[in-house]
């Protein structure tokens, strides 16, 4: 079986802010083989106003705050105004994310607090875990966790009791306010992106720049356990193997049973020669009965490509507890569906495989198929 490397996106794995952060050992850095830090990382700021937010701020953000409020007058300015399209390939500071109104979810939080500033509205940075999924490029493995934002005036008592905090999110309020979510600082927020951006410039074939923006993430926020699984693949795409292994059992110490840690240990000792080892963690990682994020999908196509679509479709249903929020899963469904003459379940599916899909190109793709579906029925 194909052998994945997973690595942790937009995914909170540091302990409660209240946590003392104790500094990463410097041994897990070896910067020689990765050159020198790139400008980009160096000098980041996620928060900077462009000329064009400021001009935004100045001309057109007034009728909004005059008419609502400083809070909701933003969030009101964000629905209808700027209208940011969901595009999860990027991670995109806030000057960014506004020019080309595009951004994840991230990228939409970080946009939301750099309005926010000049507007003297607080804000309050959530992570919901029960918002999350896996994905998936080549041979690595993504889990991507869920950030928000919450939007509060600096007055927040009104006549009929306390003004309750308004959520900034690409998903549904109605789905996100009745989940738990735990609450982040600016450092997290900022290790996150440089995380994020770790992971994706990895994929894109460039683990030297990935190397610095996982160092960082580290350095700012040493309790952001995501960024030591980031860096330990980018030593193992960098074929430093070693240096992996290190980084991840520093990590273990601090949750001795992720599995994510885990998964990639073995294969850094794989590719050390050490098997007997390997296998060991294997077998503790078995212990843990974790869930292994597609395989009951690759099965169900297996199942479809020898011409049985009932059978692929049992295995489906039972990725979809997993994966809920995974485009590629609910594009699988409508073929299926589509294949078992379920020409609702074919539509429904293909229509949450564009709404769930992770950049504009994926969404328009589905949305063709949908209208073709559509179109033959009308026939």
């Amino acid at each position: 079986m194909k052998q994945f490397i997973a690595i942790v996106g937009v995914a909170l794995l540091a302990a409660c802010g209240t946590t003392p952060r104790i500094e990463a050992p410097p041994a897990l850095f070896v910067d020689a083989p990765f050159g020198s830090e790139p400008d980009e990382v160096r000098h980041l700021d996620l928060f900077a106003l462009s000329p064009a937010m400021n001009d935004f701020l100045v001309r057109e953000m007034p009728r909004y705050t005059r008419r609502d409020g400083p809070a909701r007058g933003l969030y009101e300015a964000l629905r209808t105004r700027l209208r940011i399209d969901y595009d999860a390939t990027t991670t995109r500071v806030a000057a960014q994310t506004f020019d080309l109104h595009t951004g994840n979810c991230l990228s939409l939080v970080i946009l939301t607090a750099a309005l926010a500033r000049p507007l003297d509205v607080a804000v309050g940075y959530r992570y919901v875990p029960q918002v999350r999924t896996w994905t998936r490029t080549g041979d690595v493995l993504f889990e991507n966790g869920h950030v928000n934002i919450e939007l509060s005036p600096r007055a927040t008592v009104a006549g009929n009791g306390i003004v309750p905090p308004l959520i900034v999110d690409f998903v549904p309020a109605e789905a996100i306010d009745a989940q738990p979510a735990r609450m982040l600082d600016d450092r997290t927020i900022e290790a996150m992106f440089r995380n994020n951006r770790a992971a994706e410039v990895l994929v894109a074939g460039d683990p030297r720049t990935a190397y610095w923006w996982a160092r960082s993430a580290i350095k700012t926020d040493p309790g952001f356990r995501a960024a030591y699984n980031t860096l330990a693949v980018v030593y193992l795409r960098a074929e430093q193997p070693a240096l992996a292994g290190q980084v991840l059992r520093y990590a273990l110490t601090q949750v001795p049973d992720d599995p994510r840690l885990l998964r990639n240990l073995a294969i850094a000792l794989d590719h050390q020669g050490l098997t007997d080892e390997a296998s060991r963690v294997r077998m503790q990682l078995a212990a843990l009965d974790t869930y292994q994020p597609f395989r009951l999908l690759d099965e169900g196509k297996l199942a479809y490509a020898r011409g049985d679509a009932a059978a692929a479709m049992k295995l489906y249903r039972k990725e979809l507890r997993h994966l809920p929020y995974s485009a590629e899963l609910h594009y699988a469904i409508a073929v299926a569906s589509a294949q078992l003459g379920d020409e609702r379940g074919a539509r429904r599916h293909l229509d949450a495989a564009m709404q769930l899909s992770l950049n504009v190109h994926d969404r328009d793709l589905y949305a063709g198929k949908l209208e073709k579906l559509r179109a033959l029925e009308m026939q």
